[in-house]
């Protein structure tokens, strides 16, 4: 009986470890090449959309008066 159990905790690890070998290998592969791989060029004609965030007091979104009021 206790075989069995150290027999099934090392698949549970061993199947664990294949996953996060296999999840590991993709983000090395895949998303650690991919991320940020714009040229400079690319860079300049991309929207910073970090400026116009719309409850940030410094954005850069225009602001307007207006006197209509959703109410709940």
């Amino acid at each position: 009986m206790r075989f069995r159990l150290l027999k099934q905790i090392t698949a549970l690890l061993l199947v664990a470890a294949i996953f996060a070998g296999f999840n590991y290998g993709m983000y090395a592969l895949l998303t650690r090449r991919l991320a940020n791989n714009f040229s400079g060029v690319s860079q300049i004609k991309m929207i910073d959309v970090k400026k116009y965030l719309p409850f940030d007091a410094h954005s850069d979104l225009p602001r307007i008066d207006s006197s209509f009021r959703l109410q709940t």
